[in-house]
C-alpha cells in the first residue's frame, strides 16, 4: 500500500515542495495540512481560492482530511 502513497515514502527531511524561496519538507507539509484541517469549518463542500500552488495543495489536502 505504501508504494501507492508516494507522499509517505519520501525520505524524512527531504525536499518535498517550494513555497516562495523556501524548501518545504514532507513533515512541514503534513503539519500545515493537519493544522489547517483542524481550523476548517465542518462542512460538506469547500472552495479553494488559493493562488499559490503550494498553499492550494495544502488547502486541498486539508479539505480531504
Amino acid at each position: 500500500m505504501a508504494a501507492s502513497l508516494a507522499l509517505l515514502t519520501h525520505t524524512p527531511g527531504a525536499p518535498f515542495a517550494w513555497a516562495g524561496q523556501h524548501i518545504i519538507t514532507r513533515e512541514q507539509f503534513l503539519e500545515a495540512v493537519l493544522h489547517l484541517s483542524k481550523n476548517l469549518p465542518d462542512k460538506r463542500f469547500a472552495v479553494n481560492l488559493c493562488n499559490d500552488r503550494y498553499w492550494f495543495t495544502v488547502a486541498f489536502a486539508a479539505a480531504l482530511v
